[in-house]
């Protein structure tokens, strides 16, 4: 999940929902909920596509393989770049 097109769709989304809000014109309202719904915004829509939500985090001492991680673009900052970036050292 959440791959380019996956994120193309949500902008579209995004911008169809910022549109909407904007100016007033509440005609794309339903195909808003319907592009929502797909990506299971609400409870009731994680129900129906049967996806739970985590709620605790892997241990930290756990290789990603066994969390659960695979082909994540997403990169850990450890603690002392992210005090960098965030102008506290």
């Amino acid at each position: 999940m959440m791959t380019g097109p996956d994120w193309d769709f949500l902008l579209d989304t995004a911008l169809m929902h910022h549109h909407m809000w904007t100016t007033g014109s509440f005609e794309q309202a339903a195909e808003v909920r319907l592009r929502v719904q797909k990506f299971g915004a609400t409870p009731e829509d994680r129900s129906r596509l049967r996806v739970e939500i985590g709620t605790g985090l892997p241990e930290s001492g756990t290789p990603r393989a066994q969390q659960g991680v695979t082909g994540s673009n997403v990169t850990s900052i450890d603690p002392e770049r992210r005090a960098r970036v965030a102008g506290q050292g």
